[in-house]
């Protein structure tokens, strides 16, 4: 379900979210987290600050009961509403996807390197309450640990992060298990 409650964040053009994404690889052993009959294993400490250029909002796939939003976000020149004004934005099905119109000066490749559609799983409900009163547009800067993601008794594949800025398609979303959430 696409998540619209109210009008979309409106900002002048500038660049809103100027520095990457930060990213440190933690050890093999880090202590795994348990929640509601899922293991998540932390892959990577994680901290960005971004615009949400999407928000959606999911209840009835398996991995809702951890992760009932995602984000696609935008920094850098994809924070830029005089870019992001000749591009369209959309989700469905856990992914994120960005159509450039006519006139988007941003090549696909700069424009995968700046966004990222974000699996988000909530640490608490007070994280949980925050990320769900953000807005499209809204700046917002999410601390917390990209994470592979395993469900109790399941034989299928992991759920597991993306660990790289500059991949697309299939396995390329950020899994983030949200320990912090700031934004307007």
């Amino acid at each position: 379900m696409l998540i619209q409650p109210f009008r979309a964040i409106s900002h002048p053009p500038g660049v809103l979210a100027p520095g990457d994404p930060v990213q440190l690889t933690l050890p093999e052993n880090a202590p795994e987290i348990r929640l509601k009959g899922w293991t998540l294993t932390p892959l990577a400490t994680y901290s960005i600050h971004a615009r949400v250029l999407s928000k959606r909002k999911y209840s009835s796939d398996s991995t809702s009961a951890i992760s009932p939003l995602d984000f696609l976000v935008g920094w850098g020149p994809m924070s830029d509403s005089s870019i992001l004004g000749t591009m369209s934005f959309r989700q469905s099905q856990r992914f994120g996807y960005w159509q450039p119109g006519q006139n988007t000066p941003l090549s696909p490749a700069e424009i995968a390197s700046h966004a990222a559609n974000i699996h988000l799983i909530p640490a608490n409900d007070a994280v949980r309450d925050r990320l769900a009163s953000l807005r499209v547009g809204s700046l917002v800067q999410l601390r917390g640990k990209l994470v592979e993601a395993t469900l109790a008794g399941n034989k299928g594949a992991p759920w597991r992060s993306s660990l790289t800025r500059t991949d697309t398609g299939n396995h390329s979303c950020e899994i983030l298990y949200v320990e912090s959430v700031a934004g307007r």
